[in-house]
C-alpha cells in the first residue's frame, strides 16, 4: 500500500511539472501586457563606434511608425544607445543630447587643458608624446592596457542615467535591457542583466587596445563585439518573437587600403567580429527585420559626423517602412505602450546622502580623495555635481579611473567613490622628441625623457627627474616636491640641475647670411642647486619663490680673427673664468591656452626675475617675460607672442632662430643677454579627424620680428630681423609636426621640418 501511495505521489509531481514547465526556470524579461496577442519585439543594436549614431535614427523612425519595443540588447555603441533608450530617454532627447555633446572629446578623455594642474600643463608642453609608460619597483617596464581610460565617458553615462538604481535588475528599466561584454581572460561572452547600467555600458564599449578594460566583479572586461557584436541569440533567450536587428559594423578594408601593421591588426579584428555577426544574421528568420544603414565613409572615430549617421539610420529604417508597419500599434495602443514603458520615478535623484565611503586602492590615502569632495552627509545626491568634483580629482594625474555610485545598503543611502591608481606605476616615464631641419645641412634634435615618482610617502612627497639630450643642449634636473600646509598645490621643492649649452656669437647681427660663421662658439656648463616654494594661483598657474647657487664654466670651442675699423686683428681668449653666484628668484606662470603648441583660445604669461646676493663677482640680474594670446572664429584662429628679456649673466641665456623664433634662421642661431621678439600667426583648420593618433590639420602663416644682442645698446642699435613663413601643421599623439618655408631679407630662406618637442 505504501508503495502505491509513493508511486501516486511521484506521478502527481511529474504531472504538475508538466502543467507548469517554467516554474523553476530562470526569469526572462517581463512580457508585454498592452496587447494580449501582440508578438514580443526585441531591438538588437550592434557595435561600430561613431557609426552607432545611426541607431538613434532607427529609433526615431520606429517611434514615428509606432513600433513597440519590448526589450533592447546592445553591444558596444549599440549598448550605449540601447542602454540610454532603455533607461527612458526617447529618441529625440537622445539626438538632442548627442548633438550638444562632443562624444569624441568625452570618449577620448580630452579634458580641458586649462583645468589641469600647472605641473601637468608643463609636462604636456615638454613631453608631447602621449604614450604612457611606467616601471614597477622591480624594474619591469609596464604599459597601460589602453590608450584611453574613458573616465569622462563613464561620468557622462552616470549623469544621463542618474535616476536609474545602481544595483537593480535591467528588467526593471523602462524597457528591459541587456549589454554584451567579453571576459579578456577567458574569452567568454558576458551578458549584463543587472548592476550598474553605466558600468555595463562602459564595459561593453571597451574596444581592445584603445579603451582600457574595466574590472567588474573580479573579471576584466572588454568590448562585447569580440564575442557577439549583433546579439540576436540573447534576444531569443529573452523570449523575443520578432527581432529587429541593426547592423552598423565597419566593412572590411580593400587590399589597397591595407598599408600598415595597424591596418593589418584592424582588419584582423574586423574579420573576427564579422564572423560572429554573420552567424547572428544567418539566424534571423523570415519574420525578423535586418536594418543595415548606408554609412559610407563614416569611421569608428568620426564622432563629429553624428547628424549624417543619424540621417542614414532613419533612411535605412524608412526604406523598410512597409514591413515595420505590420508591427505598428494604433495611436491609442501606442500611447498606452509608451505610458507603460515610461521611465520609473527617479528614486535616487535628490535622495539624501547618509554615508560616504572612499575606496582608494594604492598609495594615495583616502583622506586625500575626500579633500576633493565638497559633498557631505545630509546633502541631496546630484550625479552631475559629484562628477564635477571627481573630475577635478582625476586631473591630478594620479589615477587610472575615478568613479562613483550611489546605493541603498540596508536602508542607508551610501555614496561610494572608487579611485583606482594607475596600474603601470609607481614610476612613470614621459617622452618628447623634437627634430628640425632646413634641408640644407642645418638642423638639430632633442630627446626629452622625464621620470615621475608620486606619493613616495603618505604626505605626498614626489620625485621628479628630467633629462634633455640635444644637439645644442644637455640637461639633467632632479627635484623633490613636498606638499605643505595640507593645501592643494602648495609645496617646497629642493632641486639640483646640471646643464650644457653651446652658444654662438656674431660680429654683426644685421649682416648675418646663409654662410656667415660665428666669431665665437662657447660651451657653457652650469651646475645649479636651490630650493623653491610654490603657491598655486587657483587653476590659472603657479608662483614660485626661491634661493639658489650656481657655478658656470665657459669653454671656447671655436673662435676666428676679428678685424677692427683700422684693420687690426684681434682674437678671443681661449679660457674664461668661472662665474659663481648665489641668487634669489621669483617666477610666475599663468597658462590658460587650450593647446600648448597649436593654441586656438586662451592666454599664457611667464615672467621670471632673479638677482644675486653675497657674490664675490659682479652682480647678476635677470628678467624675462613672454606672453601669448589666442582667439578663434570658426576654423580661423590667430595667436600672437611678445617676448623681452635682459640679463647680466655671462652665459647669454637668450636665443633666437628656429621655428616660431625667426624661422628663416637656424635653431638657436643667435644668442645674447638682451632679447626682444614678436610674432603673429594665422591658422586655418583644414580638417579635424578627431582621432586618437591624428587630431587636427592646419594651414598657417607666421610673421616674426626680433633681435638679440650682448648689450642693451646693441639691441637698440641693430635693426630688427624679420621672417615670414607658411606652414602645414598637424597635432598627433606623438607631438606636433610642421612643414614650412620661411624667408628673410638678405636672401635668407629656409625650408624646414619641425616635429615634436620645441627646442
Amino acid at each position: 500500500m505504501r508503495k502505491a501511495v509513493l508511486l501516486f505521489t511521484v506521478l502527481l509531481a511529474f504531472a504538475l511539472l508538466g502543467c507548469f514547465p517554467n516554474a523553476f526556470a530562470s526569469p526572462a524579461a517581463p512580457a508585454a501586457t498592452d496587447g494580449p496577442h501582440r508578438p514580443r519585439i526585441a531591438l538588437v543594436l550592434s557595435g561600430g563606434g561613431a557609426r552607432g549614431y545611426a541607431h538613434i535614427g532607427v529609433l526615431k523612425t520606429l517611434e514615428s511608425l509606432r513600433v513597440p519595443i519590448d526589450m533592447v540588447v546592445g553591444t558596444s555603441m549599440g549598448a550605449v544607445v540601447g542602454g540610454l533608450y532603455a533607461s527612458g530617454l526617447p529618441a529625440e532627447e537622445l539626438e538632442r543630447r548627442v548633438s550638444a555633446t562632443n562624444l569624441g572629446e568625452v570618449a577620448f578623455d580630452r579634458i580641458r587643458r586649462s583645468s589641469l594642474p600647472q605641473s601637468l600643463r608643463e609636462d604636456e608642453a615638454e613631453y608631447p608624446i602621449s604614450m604612457s609608460a611606467g616601471i614597477d619597483d622591480t624594474g619591469k617596464l609596464k604599459l597601460p592596457k589602453g590608450f584611453v581610460r574613458a573616465n569622462s565617458f563613464l561620468a557622462l553615462m552616470q549623469e544621463w542615467t542618474a535616476p536609474v538604481p545602481t544595483a537593480g535588475s535591467f528588467d526593471d528599466l523602462a524597457i528591459p535591457f541587456r549589454a554584451i561584454a567579453t571576459d579578456l581572460e577567458t574569452g567568454e561572452r558576458v551578458v549584463f542583466d543587472h548592476g550598474s547600467l553605466p558600468v555595463a555600458i562602459r564595459a561593453s564599449m571597451a574596444a581592445p587596445g584603445l579603451f582600457s578594460p574595466i574590472e567588474v566583479n573580479g573579471r576584466t572586461l572588454v568590448d562585447g563585439g569580440l564575442t557577439d557584436n549583433l546579439p540576436v541569440d540573447v534576444a531569443r533567450d529573452l523570449g523575443a518573437d520578432i527581432v529587429i536587428a541593426v547592423d552598423i559594423g565597419t566593412p572590411l578594408k580593400k587590399r589597397g587600403a591595407i598599408n600598415s601593421p595597424a591596418d593589418v591588426a584592424q582588419q584582423m579584428v574586423g574579420i573576427l567580429i564579422g564572423q560572429n555577426v554573420k552567424a547572428q544574421r544567418d539566424s534571423l528568420g523570415s519574420g525578423d527585420i535586418l536594418i543595415r544603414p548606408d554609412l559610407g565613409d563614416i569611421t569608428f572615430t568620426d564622432f563629429t559626423r553624428a547628424p549624417e549617421a543619424i540621417a542614414s539610420g532613419s533612411a535605412a529604417a524608412e526604406a523598410l517602412a512597409t514591413r515595420l508597419d505590420a508591427l505598428a500599434l494604433t495611436r491609442e495602443d501606442y500611447a498606452a505602450y509608451r505610458a507603460q514603458h515610461a521611465p520609473r520615478p527617479g528614486a535616487r535623484a535628490g535622495a539624501t546622502i547618509d554615508d560616504i565611503a572612499v575606496d582608494s586602492r594604492g598609495s594615495v590615502p583616502p583622506g586625500y580623495v575626500k579633500r576633493y569632495l565638497s559633498v557631505k552627509k545630509g546633502d541631496a545626491y546630484d550625479a552631475r555635481d559629484i562628477n564635477r568634483q571627481l573630475e577635478t580629482l582625476a586631473t591630478t594625474g594620479y589615477f587610472e579611473s575615478v568613479t562613483h555610485d550611489f546605493v541603498n545598503e540596508n536602508g542607508v543611502n551610501r555614496l561610494r567613490v572608487h579611485a583606482q591608481e594607475k596600474q603601470w606605476g609607481p614610476n612613470f616615464l614621459l617622452f618628447g622628441l623634437g627634430v628640425s631641419t632646413d634641408f640644407n645641412g642645418s638642423g638639430g634634435f632633442v630627446l626629452n625623457v622625464g621620470h615621475r615618482r608620486p606619493w613616495i610617502t603618505a604626505s605626498g612627497l614626489e620625485w621628479r627627474n628630467d633629462v634633455k639630450l640635444g644637439t645644442e643642449d644637455l640637461l639633467f634636473h632632479t627635484e623633490l616636491r613636498q606638499p605643505v600646509f595640507k593645501r592643494f598645490g602648495y609645496y617646497v621643492a629642493p632641486y639640483v640641475q646640471v646643464s650644457q649649452r653651446f652658444v654662438n656669437y656674431y660680429d654683426g647681427f644685421e649682416q648675418i647670411g646663409p654662410s656667415k660663421r660665428p666669431v665665437l662658439r662657447t660651451r657653457n656648463i652650469e651646475a645649479k642647486t636651490g630650493v623653491d616654494f610654490a603657491v598655486p594661483i587657483a587653476r590659472l598657474g603657479e608662483l614660485r619663490l626661491g634661493v639658489g647657487a650656481s657655478v658656470i664654466n665657459r669653454q671656447v670651442t671655436q673662435s676666428v680673427l676679428v678685424f677692427d675699423a683700422d684693420g687690426n686683428p684681434s682674437s678671443v681668449a681661449p679660457t674664461i673664468p668661472a662665474e659663481k653666484q648665489t641668487f634669489a628668484r621669483a617666477q610666475v606662470v599663468i597658462d590658460q591656452l587650450d593647446n600648448a603648441l597649436f593654441p586656438r583660445a586662451g592666454f599664457y604669461v611667464k615672467a621670471e626675475a632673479a638677482k644675486s646676493f653675497l657674490s664675490n663677482q659682479h652682480d647678476y640680474q635677470f628678467a624675462h617675460i613672454t606672453a601669448t594670446g589666442a582667439a578663434s572664429f570658426g576654423r580661423h584662429s590667430f595667436n600672437a607672442t611678445l617676448e623681452g628679456g635682459a640679463s647680466t649673466h655671462s652665459s647669454s641665456p637668450f636665443s633666437l632662430g628656429g621655428f616660431r623664433h625667426l624661422a628663416a634662421y637656424g635653431v638657436n642661431q643667435f644668442t645674447g643677454n638682451y632679447v626682444k621678439y614678436g610674432q603673429l600667426t594665422y591658422q586655418y583648420q583644414i580638417a579635424s579627424p578627431n582621432g586618437q593618433i591624428v587630431r587636427d590639420l592646419y594651414l598657417g602663416t607666421t610673421g616674426e620680428i626680433g633681435s638679440v644682442a650682448i648689450s642693451a645698446s646693441a639691441l637698440n642699435r641693430e635693426p630688427l630681423k624679420k621672417s615670414l613663413s607658411v606652414f602645414i601643421g598637424t597635432v598627433t599623439a606623438f607631438g606636433p609636426a610642421y612643414v614650412g618655408f620661411a624667408v628673410a631679407p638678405q636672401g635668407q630662406s629656409s625650408l624646414y621640418f619641425q616635429f615634436g618637442a620645441s627646442f
